[in-house]
Parts: C-alpha cells; structure tokens; sequence
C-alpha cells in the first residue's frame, strides 16, 4: 500500500513546477493561481531524448507545446534543404497553431538534448471553451496576441 503522506509531497513539487512554467510562459502570463491550476490538469508532460522528433512537417498538428526544460530545433525543408529556423528554450512555446487549426505541421521539432515539454491540445482546449470561457478566452486572446506578434515580426524579415 502506497504511504499516501510521501505521494502527496512527490506530487505536490511535480505540480508546482508545472504551475511555475506555465505562469512564467507567454500564453498563461498573468493568470490567477487558481485559472493556472485548471491548465495545469489539461496539460500532459513528455519527455523526449536527445535528437528525437517532436513532430514531423507535414504531420497533423493536435497539440501546442511549452518547453520545461531542454531544447527543441525547428527546421523546415525548402527546396529539398534542411533549413534551421529557429532553437527555442525553456519557457518558448511552439506548434500554437494547432490549438486553433486543423492543418498538417509546417515545420519538423526535434529535441536537441534531453527534453521535457508540456503539451496542450486543441480537444483540451475545446472542453475549456464549454466548461470555462471566460478563461478559454483569455488564453484564446494570448494565442492570438503571439500569432500577430510572430506574423509582424515575419512581415518586418521579409521587407
């Protein structure tokens, strides 16, 4: 029988390192401890060793993914080239798009080292919107805040 007094502590300190990222990360920024609470249940956290894919290009996207630890590589394949995009770290979010569309992935997410990510996916997010809107909007909001921030800042690269 499990000494449920010693599981509660194991827990306790899973979860607020849980809580701890998500307040720390773009989309959950400024919600109350008890909202931070909720999306702590919706969110699962994987692991993945080093060089191992997250996703693929071109896979169907489900989820979205906060960083815990690690680094991922984003890369995309332009005229049979495998192009670096970007290498995001602890607390940077990516696959955002997934949590609002229903398309295939436009870039492949690799783990650079030993990595763990939270991940949130969009039927999460879906039952949120019926169970709480009012802070399935706030994150609705924030999504839609990082998009328009990274769609200015791709518009400014091509100029």
């Amino acid at each position: 029988m499990p000494n449920i007094f010693w599981d509660d502590i194991f827990k306790l300190s899973k979860k607020a390192s849980i809580l701890e990222v998500l307040s720390n990360s773009p989309i959950c920024k400024d919600l109350s401890r008890t909202n931070l609470i909720k999306i702590s249940k919706l969110v699962h956290l994987r692991q993945y060793s080093k060089n191992e894919i997250i996703f693929n290009e071109n896979e169907s996207g489900q989820c979205m993914y906060i960083i815990k630890s690690g680094i991922v590589e984003i890369s995309k394949i332009i005229t049979s080239k495998k192009i670096v995009l970007t290498k995001l770290d602890d607390g940077s979010i990516f696959g955002e798009i997934s949590l609002v569309e229903d398309t295939p992935r436009d870039a492949t997410a690799k783990s650079i080292g030993k990595t763990e990510v939270l991940t949130f996916f969009r039927s999460d997010l879906l039952k949120l919107i019926d169970k709480d809107p009012r802070l399935s909007s706030f994150i609705l909001f924030r999504l839609s805040m990082i998009l328009g921030k990274r769609l200015r800042y791709k518009n400014i690269k091509i100029k």
